[in-house]
């Protein structure tokens, strides 16, 4: 037992060492890369379809209770409106498209 524990002590700075320059080869990820503005800046999308006038406070507020009390798996909003009838798809995607072309001149 002490000889296991003795062992460990006395490897552990060598493999932060080697675990360290390891680390050095592999390519870093850029956290920024995925998202090319912050998420503040951006709309929600239940926010963008009522600007939008697709849907109503009140059916917005529904989706998002279905949303946080559906049995199934998590939903994306627009998913979900598209599946309960409220927009179609092409509405959907028109609204999205509007809205980053607002967000990218307010910039």
């Amino acid at each position: 037992m002490w000889s296991a524990l003795t062992l460990l002590i006395s490897i552990a700075p060598i493999l932060h060492m080697v675990i360290g320059r390891v680390r050095v080869w592999l390519p870093q990820r850029n956290p920024r890369a995925a998202r090319p503005y912050p998420v503040t800046t951006q709309r929600r999308t239940g926010e963008v379809l009522v600007r939008a006038g697709l849907l109503t406070e009140e059916q917005l507020d529904a989706l998002l209770d279905l949303q946080a009390t559906s049995d199934s798996a998590w939903q994306r909003l627009g998913d979900l409106a598209i599946e309960q009838g409220l927009v179609d798809a092409d509405q959907m995607a028109a609204a999205v498209d509007a809205d980053r072309m607002l967000a990218t001149a307010d910039r």
